[in-house]
């Protein structure tokens, strides 16, 4: 390595060749084959929202429409009400 001074900052400059340092690898930067494209472009690729088992429970977040305002209430009574509805839950964020 050599130094150099340049207005006043002195930085260190690699003499070294880097091409006879590279490795020469097989896979690495090479392109592999897309196993999965022809599924994935012809929609018959399975994702995780594909996929339904019994007795699976599904959840939804609600967030307030209203960005600084105060919640006084919540009512949960709909959400209890619909047929396989069976647990709500409530967080209070204070950021």
């Amino acid at each position: 390595m050599s130094k150099r001074k340049h207005e006043g900052v002195q930085e260190i400059v690699s003499t070294s060749k880097s091409s006879s340092s590279e490795k020469n690898y097989k896979i690495i930067g090479t392109p592999r084959p897309k196993v999965d494209a022809y599924s994935k472009v012809t929609g018959r690729a399975l994702y995780a929202d594909d996929i339904m088992l019994p007795r699976m429970v599904y959840g939804r977040l609600l967030r307030s429409p209203h960005a600084h305002a105060r919640i006084v209430a919540i009512d949960t009574s709909k959400a209890l009400a619909l047929p396989r509805g069976f647990a709500t839950e409530i967080w209070d964020f204070a950021f």
